[in-house]
């Protein structure tokens, strides 16, 4: 771990940080990073947040203050009435804020804030791309528009990269740093490698992007085929897509082969007893911890050949690819772990090795922080 020095860059974080995700959970590994290698970090938070975010700040030490910027949105206008608002104020604060302080580099996660405070931001901005934006036409727009106060791109996988020279930003601008997950040591968990059952596992949020319907729907034509299949399912989200999808599970007489779990802090209880994870999203996923996380525990992944997975997932080696909203082509792969227990093992073994060498949580903040020891 690296000292602290004041050879550092005092750097604004811009984090948003409503509650955490795939993209919180990178952005707080990047602050630590940073923060160990001597750089000194304020981080301006969401002035909505349920809390967790700006607690593991605290926990680190890390300063934040709050700003109700918040974007707007035509399918919530209440939200969208709300954000504009608290506009007014919330810029001006930034404003006698950043004025008071001044931050080498601005490293953000969204181009939004950079929208919102375009006026009062210097060229000085590293933008850390988490989310394909070229299908959007507003949001090739905005990527465009902000381009000038960027100095640098990260893209979390070379899907991002080409995404964003769809918008139109340089390919020279961009830096491709892929996602990465913590060196797990030991082997704690415990699969269900031993008996008839194959347990498989889904986690994340609990929304219809990210194809909970076509896993139930593949389970079904599993338990069809009489064998011994259940599900686990690990996340939170809508109360009324969760309702949808109880109600599929109703349908489908399929309530005692599926279990439904809430996160955990510790990831070995969060993927305890699941043989094989299964991340049948329906969009392009960027770049998905969840397929890192479980490969570092020794767990094959089945995942869409869409977006970033291709480039964690080799097809045949560490899991399998299949194409999206295909609930029979998961049957199939599943099927295959589910006759030869041996894949499982040799599957994960190979994907444990592959995440240690290509995407630890260490190679990706040192790439961010060699990236911004440049500038």
């Amino acid at each position: 771990m690296a000292e602290s020095s004041n050879s550092g860059k005092n750097i604004l974080v811009i984090a948003g940080g409503n509650y955490i995700s795939g993209a919180e959970k990178v952005t707080l590994d990047v602050i630590q990073g940073l923060k160990n290698s001597g750089h000194r970090l304020t981080c301006a938070v969401s002035g909505w947040t349920d809390g967790e975010f700006i607690k593991q700040l605290s926990d680190m030490k890390v300063g934040f203050r709050k700003f109700k910027l918040g974007w707007y949105y035509l399918t919530n206008l209440k939200w969208s009435v709300d954000s504009l608002i608290h506009y007014p104020g919330a810029f001006l604060d930034f404003y006698q804020f950043s004025k008071a302080t001044n931050f080498d580099l601005v490293y953000t996660m969204s181009f939004r804030y950079l929208v919102l405070l375009y006026p009062i931001l210097r060229n000085n901005v590293i933008y850390h791309v988490h989310d394909p934006n070229s299908h959007s036409r507003q949001s090739r727009f905005f990527i465009k528009k902000i381009d000038r106060k960027v100095v640098k791109y990260i893209a979390v996988s070379d899907f991002i990269k080409k995404d964003l020279i769809k918008c139109g930003i340089s390919a020279g601008k961009i830096e491709v740093i892929h996602n990465g997950t913590n060196v797990i040591e030991d082997k704690r968990l415990v699969v269900g490698k031993q008996g008839n059952n194959l347990a498989i596992g889904i986690v994340g949020q609990v929304i219809q992007r990210k194809g909970h319907e076509d896993l139930i729907e593949a389970l079904k034509i599993l338990r069809d085929q009489n064998l011994n299949v259940s599900l686990i399912i690990v996340g939170k989200g809508s109360k009324s897509f969760i309702g949808d999808l109880k109600e599929l599970i109703s349908k489908y007489n399929l309530a005692s082969c599926i279990s439904w779990r809430t996160f955990k802090s510790d990831i070995h209880e969060i993927y305890e007893g699941i043989d094989v994870i299964v991340a049948p999203t329906r969009n392009d996923e960027p770049f998905a911890l969840i397929a890192l996380e479980a490969n570092m525990l020794s767990i094959p992944v089945i995942a869409t050949n869409k977006g970033g997975f291709p480039e964690s997932i080799n097809d045949g080696v560490n899991g399998f690819l299949v194409k999206a909203n295909s609930p029979e082509q998961i049957a199939e792969k599943i099927c295959t772990f589910y006759n030869d227990r041996s894949l499982i093992t040799k599957f994960g073994n190979n994907g444990r090795s592959r995440m240690i060498e290509r995407f630890t949580k260490q190679k990706m903040i040192a790439g961010v922080n060699e990236l911004i020891t440049i500038f």
